[in-house]
């Protein structure tokens, strides 16, 4: 599981994006619009922490905020500060 965490903040992008996260509940548009990158793109750069479970949907449909998701890892995890 812990290579499974570092692979998914590996990217400084899903790094930048999982503080974000961590704060309070956002969109993919709402992600986007912080940085020079389409919503499609923030999906997809959102797979990687869902697969391991740092993240997860709130509710279904295009606009669902994605959250941070400490019920499967209970602290934040190293090499992400903020």
């Amino acid at each position: 599981m812990r290579e499974a965490v570092a692979g998914a903040i590996a990217d400084p992008m899903r790094r930048e994006i999982l503080l974000m996260l961590r704060d309070e509940p956002r969109s993919a548009g709402q992600i986007a619009d912080r940085f020079a990158i389409t919503r499609p793109a923030v999906s997809r750069h959102l797979l990687v922490p869902r697969e391991v479970g740092l993240v997860r949907d709130t509710a279904a449909g295009a606009a669902a905020p994605t959250r941070w998701s400490p019920h499967r890892s209970t602290s934040w995890p190293d090499g992400l500060s903020g």
